[in-house]
């Protein structure tokens, strides 16, 4: 093997590695510059929960394909996630969006259930619910 070819496969190798650490998140870390950015950069679990958000998001829009989602996204951006200020904060509120996001669906005004709430946090809450589950009333009527 020439020592020109072994040069470019370990530069190659080389990027290959760099590239998948630094672009695991849902953006770039070698751009990182906010607190939360820092903190999801140099944490694991973070940096695994912000791809697990990232993937649902993206599954979610392939399926409702609604700018009203991306909207919803960006204010949890700004609203929820840059406000923490320590790995549990983002731990907890990014567990809580990967749970939205997975359940999110698209309803029928008019099939609405008591078992589809729909979601009140969701600017436009009257396309999308998640479903949870309710206690059964005992009680006759």
């Amino acid at each position: 093997m020439s020592q020109k070819f072994k040069n470019i496969l370990n530069i190659l190798l080389l990027y290959l590695a760099t590239s998948s650490t630094l672009c695991a998140q849902s953006f770039d870390c070698r751009y990182a510059s906010s607190l939360v950015e820092n903190l999801i950069c140099t944490n694991t679990e973070l940096s695994d929960l912000d791809e697990q958000m990232t993937n649902a998001y993206h599954n979610i829009i392939n399926i409702l394909g609604s700018n009203s989602i991306k909207e919803n996204q960006r204010n949890w951006i700004t609203t929820q996630r840059n406000k923490c200020d320590s790995t549990n904060c983002l731990i907890s509120i990014y567990r809580a969006r990967i749970f939205y996001l997975k359940n999110l669906q698209p309803i029928n005004n008019n099939d609405a259930s008591p078992n589809t709430p729909i979601m009140n946090d969701c600017e436009h809450s009257d396309i999308y619910t998640v479903p949870v589950q309710r206690k059964q009333d005992k009680r006759q009527i």
